[in-house]
């Protein structure tokens, strides 16, 4: 054996070593989130997660890595819905993504038709998280079986929103 290939195959195994060695270390659980597993093992962690689809309907969320005043499920559905209609006047020109409802200059790139989309569905995956739990365990008792019908309720709610905003009109 050459001292190259002497010197090759210690790289390796050097290298072999320091891969294999990693590898348990990778294996880290988020230490600012909850998983699936230990959710379900208390009422209380439910009755978070269940509480939480619903802040998710009022709060501003993080939302292609920043935050802002827009980022609001109800503001966006209100924009998309009730304000593009003629019912509502705009006295006067801003930069709001406002003034898009009003014009009737919406594009499916907009930040606040993304946004929609991108809630909606946060909303929808928490709410089957929490189903998928109960179904799992069985909702024993009165308390659980509401919250798992509240958890219907906003999956269909938000999958309600998205048919009528994203999809064709019927003709």
């Amino acid at each position: 054996m050459t001292m190259k290939n002497l010197y090759k195959n210690i790289w390796i195994l050097a290298a072999l070593a320091i891969v294999l060695a990693s590898c348990g270390k990778m294996d880290v659980a988020p230490s600012n989130q909850i998983s699936t597993e230990s959710i379900g093992n208390t009422s209380d962690g439910i009755i978070n997660v269940t509480n939480g689809n619903y802040a998710l309907f009022k709060n501003q969320v993080d939302f292609n890595g920043f935050v802002d005043d827009n980022n609001m499920y109800l503001r966006q559905y209100f924009q998309l819905s009730d304000f593009a209609g003629d019912e509502i006047v705009c006295g006067q020109k801003t930069e709001d993504p406002l003034y898009y409802s009003f014009t009737y200059t919406h594009s499916p790139d907009q930040a606040n038709a993304r946004f929609f989309w991108y809630i909606s569905y946060k909303i929808a995956n928490g709410a089957n998280t929490v189903i998928e739990i109960l179904e799992e365990k069985g909702a024993d008792n009165n308390e659980m079986k509401q919250i798992m019908g509240e958890n219907y309720f906003l999956r269909a709610f938000v999958h309600f929103n998205l048919l009528k905003f994203y999809s064709k009109a019927y003709t």
